[in-house]
């Protein structure tokens, strides 16, 4: 890949700077063509486009990135047409961008899964309690009522109410 032919456009072709603007936009940096020219010039960008960890990109910037990759004009063919090094590029954007999407569909089907599975749990048990127990009920709403009682009030409050249910000591 020849990241030389792509700093020496002073104008690039639109794909070109789409394409680029694509890869500001991954690493996090404002999608311009001097920021894309500074990037082409660093010495470690092939070992930064090798290094890049997935696992640290943001919803954000995926968000952003996809509306590279659904734009129309930006196939490989058409790309490689400008420029083979920004269609190298290119395809490793897509690459990165795909790569994340089927991690994250994984994982937001996986915490569905786990979500939906615990609800039913939890609706299971509160069913078989109340069966087992015909009492559980009327206990499960006692221990809610009195839940919401103690949240409303302070803690002084509260002790002083239980002073009050305490017989004086010399009754004892």
């Amino acid at each position: 890949m020849d990241l030389k032919e792509l700093k020496a456009f002073v104008r690039p072709p639109p794909v070109v700077q789409l394409v680029m603007n694509a890869v500001l936009v991954v690493f996090g940096e404002e999608p311009n063509w001097k920021n894309a020219q500074h990037l082409l010039g660093s010495p470690t960008l092939l070992q930064t486009l090798e290094g890049l960890d997935i696992n640290t990109l943001k919803a954000s910037t995926m968000k952003k990135l996809t509306v590279y990759v659904k734009n129309k004009e930006l196939s490989v063919e058409a790309v490689d047409k400008a420029s083979k090094a920004a269609a190298c590029l290119w395809t490793w954007v897509l690459s990165v961008y795909n790569t994340y999407m089927e991690i994250a569909t994984t994982i937001w089907a996986n915490q569905r899964s786990v979500l939906s599975s615990d609800a039913t749990t939890i609706k299971k048990r509160r069913k078989k309690l109340i069966k087992k127990r015909p009492k559980a009920k009327a206990e499960v709403q006692r221990e809610a009522e009195k839940e919401k009682l103690e949240e409303g009030l302070d803690r002084n409050a509260l002790m002083e109410l239980k002073a009050f249910v305490r017989p004086p000591s010399y009754v004892l």
